[in-house]
């Protein structure tokens, strides 16, 4: 009975190793994907801006590629503006990345999407650029 017990814990750890690394392979991909191009929305804006659909059609394939993994998109803004409007607007913006990989073959179910407006800048936006830094949109494969 241990010697069954012990077979079945190695074949549980593997198999939880197998999809950490099938996560990981994922993920790389998708993240690949994502910043091999532009992914852009016109100021003020939820409207995806026609540059960004190869980088979109790119990350669709990579997605599609991983069919037994998830993906949360997350929307983010810089600090100007109220806040508000900001994570309404971040909200937005994920939920068009999300309606666009849907309209491009991605199952629904397999992903959700949330705002997070300045919640979680990756830089202090005190320079334009740094701005421009925190007003992105990423992807977690889950």
């Amino acid at each position: 009975a241990r010697a069954a017990a012990e077979a079945k814990a190695k074949e549980e750890a593997e198999t939880a190793a197998n999809r950490k690394a099938a996560i990981a392979a994922c993920q790389t991909s998708v993240t690949t994907a994502a910043a091999s191009g532009a992914l852009r929305f016109a100021v003020a804006s939820s409207n995806l801006t026609a540059e960004s659909s190869p980088t979109l059609d790119r990350l669709a394939g990579a997605v599609k590629a991983c069919p037994t993994s998830k993906l949360r998109i997350e929307g983010h803004t810089d600090g100007d503006g109220l806040p508000e409007r900001n994570l309404a607007l971040s909200e937005r913006r994920a939920k068009a990345v999300y309606e666009y990989l849907q309209n491009a073959g991605v199952s629904a179910d397999r992903m959700s999407f949330e705002g997070f407006g300045l919640t979680k800048p990756l830089v202090p936006n005190d320079s334009e650029e740094n701005k421009q830094k925190n007003r992105r949109i990423e992807f977690i494969v889950e």
